[in-house]
């Protein structure tokens, strides 16, 4: 079986990268302007719910490991998170009787966190892989990093008892394998078929000293609201490409949404009003945001911006502009190029 995860969306979540602050600012690393320079804002890290393209994020390591003189910087800075950071994941797995219960529950909920990562376990005789499926783009440091945070959260859950028999990474060596023993308790195997984390079979039948079967099953179920709505995230963002896509071609109505997902009319109304709006504050949320960008940097005519954003005439466009900024948008370009000339 193949260890990258292939044929997804592929995401980060915002509350992953927020787990990683600590450590990049203990070891001085500018992340906002790292983050800046991929096309991410800060605020956006910061903002509850957030998510950016996983190509975002790898080119964010990329240029981390440019800037770092440190070969196991992916290592230190997972060093600095605290399993308690996962939220509700992490209690679940916390509450369960047993680490192999609370294991497989855990990887029925880890979308929450990132699609570009898949952890899943195989059992090998009297051991068991637990595997990090990960996005071949990924750099050495983002895999370790990603490794020992699971490898913390889940020895911290068996108060340390894990004790694996050995680590395997896909990626060469780059040195340092006295601390990666350190971290891992075990040897540290490199240039291997997949990332994983061998532990005896036994394991999976350690206690937890938290277990607690009606938090369990309160855990479960705030896990499961918080996948629902996820996906209902996941709906917006995709209508808000839909709509991007198909202004120009003016087929970027509800009818031709709901078919282009599947769905009835009615079936995506309603998904929507679960989401908290609706398809024409979606459609209305993307032509303002093309809108001001086309005036700020380009000089197509307002004419054609209209057509750009699937308005029949350009009166109709002039009305919608100045409902969202207040002003025309002749006058809005106007202002904005004389500002940046003052």
């Amino acid at each position: 079986m193949s260890n990258d995860v292939v044929g997804l969306n592929q995401r980060t979540e915002t509350s992953y990268i927020r787990m990683l602050v600590r450590g990049f600012e203990t070891l001085g690393i500018d992340w906002r302007s790292l983050y800046e320079s991929v096309g991410v804002s800060p605020e956006d890290i910061l903002t509850e719910g957030g998510i950016i393209d996983h190509g975002q994020t790898v080119r964010f390591w990329e240029k981390l490991s440019s800037v770092v003189d440190d070969d196991l910087v992916g290592l230190r800075v997972a060093e600095t998170v605290e399993p308690k950071a996962f939220g509700v994941v992490c209690y679940l797995l916390l509450s369960c009787e047993t680490f192999g219960e609370g294991l497989r529950r855990f990887i029925s909920y880890q979308e929450l966190h990132w699609t570009a990562l898949q952890v899943r376990v195989q059992e090998v005789g009297n051991y068991v892989d637990i595997y990090w499926d990960v996005s071949r783009e990924d750099t050495p440091h983002q895999v370790e990093c990603k490794v020992l945070i699971f490898f913390k959260l889940f020895n911290w859950v068996v108060d340390g008892e894990l004790l694996p028999q050995h680590v395997s990474f896909s990626h060469s060596c780059r040195g340092g394998g006295d601390e990666y023993r350190r971290l891992f308790g075990c040897d540290v195997k490199f240039s291997q078929a997949g990332n994983r984390i061998r532990i005896p079979a036994s394991s999976m039948d350690l206690p937890s000293e938290h277990a607690n079967f009606q938090l369990s099953v309160v855990h479960e179920q705030l896990a499961r609201q918080q996948m629902d709505e996820l996906l209902e995230h996941e709906l917006v963002r995709t209508l808000r490409r839909f709509i991007e896509q198909n202004l120009e071609l003016g087929e970027a109505d509800v009818n031709a949404a709901a078919d282009y997902l599947h769905v009835s009319v009615r079936t995506l109304q309603r998904r929507l009003a679960n989401a908290g709006t609706s398809f024409h504050v979606i459609l209305d949320g993307v032509r303002r945001r093309l809108a001001v960008s086309y005036l700020r940097a380009t000089d197509v005519s307002v004419t054609e911006i209209a057509h750009l954003l699937g308005f029949t005439e350009a009166s109709t466009f002039d009305r919608a502009f100045k409902r969202w900024m207040g002003q025309p948008p002749g006058e809005f370009r106007r202002e904005y190029r004389q500002d940046r000339l003052s």
